[in-house]
């Protein structure tokens, strides 16, 4: 067929006849408009067209005429309930909103299922496993149970190069090479040992690598002994602290296919969804709307992969 169009019945974009698909939402092309009658074609061509004009069109029923002015009467009893019963109307709950401080309680709960898988009775260890495996719970139990022992070493639980600590009044740090007191010395249970100042000033420096910062390891550069999040906090300056506490809600948000972030500017919520493997409108308290698929601005009904190459244009 020349010329012409056809309508998507989805999304109402009008398609050239060549096209098999609608080019903005990706539906395919009715089977009636492929009709090789030239008289059916022009009446569609007609039809689509008095639809754009917004034209005037009569509807029968059962072969009776009739139009906006005809009136019609409607039984209100039709529309009642039932005695005792009440019309309950209860918000999705598809998508949550949550704030920071909610997401600390997710990733506790979360914690205390793995808690039961692990068979261990530290939090802090299993809060370690699952950020080492990306709070992947079918690969914590594949790679970390089936060798627990080296997988301790691999996610920083224990050390690869442990040493006897040393014991005397005073003690020579290797770092700054400087002579303290032994009460200005700090390890990690590795044996390890180096002055307070050169602990602070090593943790303020991972802290500018961003949230790779909750993976920092041990000073001693043999050693794989992760630096516990205690620890960052006792060295750390308060606000470099609570930007710790933020690496580590990153971390649990960004491992987890059910949470997001919010995209809105300067937002710090997270979108929670029952089914993260549809694409799902996510309106946010901070008035941005956005798909949870692809995280970019809402685009329904156009799917993620074509409003990218949209957006690309």
């Amino acid at each position: 067929m020349d010329g012409g169009a056809w309508m998507c019945a989805i999304c109402t974009f009008r398609n050239s006849v060549s096209e098999d698909q609608c080019i903005m939402c990706q539906s395919f092309r009715p089977m009636e408009s492929y009709s090789n009658d030239p008289t059916e074609e022009q009446q569609r061509k007609d039809e689509a067209k008095a639809m754009e004009v917004d034209e005037e069109v009569e509807f029968s029923d059962e072969g009776e005429n009739w139009d906006d002015n005809d009136v019609f009467e409607v039984d209100d009893a039709s529309w009642e309930l039932p005695p005792g019963e009440e019309v309950k109307l209860e918000p999705s709950r598809a998508v949550e909103i949550v704030e920071m401080k909610q997401l600390t309680h997710y990733q506790i709960e979360i914690l205390r299922s793995m808690q039961e898988v692990l068979h261990c009775s530290s939090l802090e260890a299993v809060a370690t496993i699952c950020r080492y495996f990306k709070w992947n719970k079918a690969k914590i139990i594949d790679e970390y149970l089936g060798n627990q022992e080296e997988s301790a070493k691999i996610v920083g639980l224990e050390s690869t190069s442990p040493t006897k600590p040393k014991i005397g009044p005073k003690f020579d740090c290797f770092v700054c090479v400087s002579t303290v007191d032994m009460d200005q010395v700090f390890e990690l249970g590795c044996g390890h040992q180096y002055c307070l100042g050169c602990w602070q000033n090593y943790l303020l420096s991972e802290m500018d690598k961003g949230p790779k910062a909750i993976f920092t390891r041990c000073l001693d550069p043999k050693c794989r002994k992760l630096v516990p999040p205690v620890v960052f906090q006792q060295f750390l300056p308060g606000n470099r602290r609570t930007k710790y506490e933020e690496y580590l809600l990153h971390s649990f948000v960004e491992g987890r296919k059910d949470f997001e972030w919010c995209p809105g500017i300067d937002c710090t919520r997270a979108a929670k969804v029952s089914d993260f493997g549809t694409v799902q409108n996510v309106e946010c308290p901070c008035s941005y709307l956005w798909c949870f698929k692809c995280r970019m601005e809402t685009h329904l009904p156009c799917n993620c992969n074509l409003a990218e190459k949209w957006d690309d244009l």
